[in-house]
């Protein structure tokens, strides 16, 4: 039996020692292949044996360290906002009572001699906002630290020390006379445990709306499929909900609708606009036997389809989970945070308790106190666990949005040093559609009149050979005639009246018939051999021109080409036509290093060549004869087509098949690194100046102490920056 795969949501994560803690918990379950905790997406991916290990056991071990599941994306959403208008009226709560708090704390409290009744107030504010607002916090501290866990973490953190400051009150308000037999001043921080229990609600209240916003690229993705589809039963059309669409069912669409599911044609004609998944530059012709994808549009024909591939069988099914498993996936770089968050709060822990010894022994019994809270509650995991995540999925959100769609976090990594890039020529550097190349006329026929001719006959078809001429006709600015009696000759090309004279327009087989038929294939052949596509216009007696199409280089392609080598970048052309064609397209867009007569399968070969010689190699292709090329670069890009688009091989696809998006994956991965590694660095320099200023260490030089309400104020704020940061990397142009 075969490994499976499942990813669930976790509900309760807060930090980088949550994710460590359920990710230990499950990799140390006996037949866990492999399991990855992301905390940014709240879920975890695992890979698994089904003979040996039971989904319900797995998600009992998830329930045994303390925190939730849910299998159902639209449930965890919609547990998510409900959580969010929760935290939402805790944060308020607590924020009305720690402003009455700190002003009683502040302003009246110093300014009357017998403090007995204010402390009794204050203590009763305060127990709402430490148990109702800030309940999460004792009872994550709670789930976290009980046996067989064990664990602490950021939870804890907050929970100790909120709940030292209000129990320190606590003995201060009811029995003052303790501290006045030790010759201490009974003082209360009611306002501490009540402002820091807020602040950190603010945070995650902060936190929690920024995630959203860097999520919200991945789920703009699922819009792309149809809510419905229409159903043939019998002689019966259904509208019914796509998920109860089943393999074989007849569905039917209409010119303008996006096909619901991946299917066959059965019946009917018509063009499909493939762009947003396969980069066709104009729609596709469809016709019976041909495969239809999901999240496609119907332009102008009525069709029926079978369904082939419904749920999570699509191609657009694949694009999405494309997309949800490289934000959930980690970057080599994660690994130093997990390491560093595995000890985090345990050492965290271990300073607060020295620095209590130490101040305590110092007869500094005010500064231990102050000094063991600030420590505590300094610290961020938060920040340490969401620096790398959260930058992950918002390159990764912000790449598919702009039609990129990258495998896993550590291509987004790899791409970020690419020195090479080595380029298939067809449908890569060059349109890979048909454009006017060569108009020759005969019979005397003006070229401008021939064209007309053609462009009249082909303007009520949809093949894109016909676009090609039609378009070519409008740049010169060319009037049509009006046709009449039209006709599409299946296999060759169509015919119509002009004026009352019979025109065919097609493949040169199709005059076979004609006067000057061996002069005119005579000039088709040289022609062809130079690749092109030749449309013959002939009335009944003779051909009266022929219009040649050839693919060229792509509009943008050299505005490529120069930026890749302004960013110390060296392109290679790599290519299986002859010499002569392949260093006319290197030549023309700036190419030098140009390899002609090469198979797919040589192409690998280049690469590891380059390779050897300690460059980062980028392989940009087609996504099918490439794809032993694709693999073996360090990162492989695929302008993908049709149900290739989720193709193993590559490790980045580019959804529209525009080249210019290979720039943008460039600068985006470049960008979300740089962002990842400022993420990083604040968040192990904060905690580095942090802890010890909190411990004390300027107090012997300058007197400073560290508040603790403003110690949870820098926490709070330490988590949002991370992300806030993150989100900058949408602005990649």
């Amino acid at each position: 039996m075969s490994d499976k795969k499942i990813i669930f949501n976790i509900i309760g994560l807060h930090c980088a020692s949550c994710v460590e803690r359920v990710q230990k918990k499950l990799r140390g379950l006996k037949g866990i292949k492999n399991a990855e905790v992301n905390l940014a997406l709240n879920n975890a991916s695992i890979v698994y044996e089904p003979e040996i290990i039971s989904l319900p056991k797995i998600k009992k071990a998830v329930e045994d360290t303390g925190f939730g599941i849910s299998t159902s994306a639209e449930a965890m959403e919609k547990m998510e906002k409900e959580e969010y208008r929760r935290l939402k009226n805790k944060f308020l709560l607590a924020a009305i009572l720690s402003g009455l708090i700190f002003l009683l704390s502040m302003f009246v409290l110093p300014l009357i001699k017998e403090p007995g009744l204010i402390n009794y107030m204050l203590f009763f504010l305060t127990l709402p906002v430490l148990f109702w607002s800030g309940n999460r916090f004792f009872k994550g501290a709670f789930s976290a630290f009980k046996p067989p866990a064990g664990y602490a973490d950021m939870n804890t953190l907050v929970a100790v020390g909120t709940l030292s400051a209000f129990l320190y009150s606590s003995i201060a308000t009811f029995f003052p006379e303790y501290f006045f037999k030790a010759g201490i001043a009974p003082a209360v921080y009611y306002d501490t445990s009540a402002v820091i229990i807020t602040l950190v609600l603010m945070g995650k209240l902060l936190e929690a709306r920024s995630r959203k916003l860097a999520l919200e690229s991945l789920k703009s993705l699922l819009n792309l499929q149809p809510k419905t589809a229409l159903l043939l039963k019998g002689k019966k059309e259904l509208n019914i909900n796509i998920e109860y669409v089943k393999t074989g069912d007849i569905l039917l669409v209409k010119p303008g609708e996006r096909v619901p599911v991946d299917g066959l044609v059965l019946f009917g004609e018509s063009s499909v606009d493939e762009s947003m998944l396969s980069g066709e530059s104009f729609p596709v012709d469809k016709k019976k036997g041909d495969k239809v994808i999901g999240g496609t549009i119907n332009k102008n024909g009525f069709i029926k389809i079978k369904a082939t591939k419904v749920g999570k069988d699509t191609v657009l099914f694949q694009i999405v989970s494309l997309v949800e498993n490289a934000a959930g996936s980690k970057a080599a770089i994660q690994n130093l945070v997990d390491r560093v968050a595995n000890v985090f709060v345990p050492a965290v822990m271990g300073v607060a308790l020295l620095t209590f010894v130490i101040w305590f022994l110092a007869g500094k019994t005010a500064m231990a106190g102050v000094g063991f809270m600030s420590v505590l509650l300094v610290a961020c995991p938060c920040a340490l666990g969401l620096a790398t995540p959260i930058g992950i999925i918002v390159g990764v959100g912000t790449a598919a949005k702009k039609g990129i769609l990258i495998k896993n976090a550590d291509s987004l990594e790899r791409c970020e040093k690419i020195n090479v890039v080595v380029f298939d020529k067809t449908a890569t550097l060059t349109e890979g559609a048909l454009t006017v190349t060569d108009i020759i006329p005969f019979k005397g026929l003006p070229s401008g009149h021939l064209l007309a001719i053609i462009a009249s006959l082909e303007k009520k078809s949809e093949h894109p050979i016909a676009k090609s001429i039609t378009g070519k006709a409008a740049k010169q600015g060319l009037a049509l005639f009006e046709t009449k009696e039209f006709k599409a000759l299946s296999g060759f090309g169509i015919k119509a009246k002009i004026a009352g004279k019979e025109y065919i327009a097609g493949k040169p087989d199709f005059a076979k018939a004609r006067n000057n038929y061996l002069k005119i294939i005579k000039v088709a052949a040289v022609l062809e051999k130079e690749g092109k596509v030749v449309v013959c216009l002939a009335d009944k007696k003779n051909i009266l021109g022929v219009v040649a199409l050839s693919d060229t280089v792509r509009e943008n392609a050299k505005a490529v080409i120069e930026e890749l080598r302004k960013i110390k970048i060296r392109p290679v052309l790599a290519t299986g036509d002859n010499e002569t064609v392949a260093k006319q397209v290197a030549e023309t867009l700036g190419i030098k290093d140009v390899k002609a007569r090469v198979l797919p399968a040589d192409k690998a070969g280049i690469i590891r060549g380059l390779q050897r010689k300690g460059n980062k190699v980028a392989m940009v292709g087609d996504g099918i004869n490439d794809a032993p090329a694709l693999t073996q670069a360090d990162i492989g890009v695929s302008l993908s087509t049709g149900t290739d688009i989720a193709m193993e091989a590559s490790d980045a696809v580019l959804v529209k098949g525009d080249l210019s998006k290979f720039l943008e994956l460039i600068k985006l991965s470049k960008r979300t690194m740089r962002i990842i590694r400022q993420n990083l660095f604040w968040a192990f320099i904060y905690n580095i100046i942090g802890i010890p200023v909190a411990a004390g260490l300027l107090y012997p030089f300058s007197g400073y102490i560290l508040n603790p309400m403003l110690a949870s104020l820098l926490m709070a704020m330490s988590s949002v920056s991370v992300v806030t940061n993150s989100l900058r990397i949408r602005r990649v142009k």
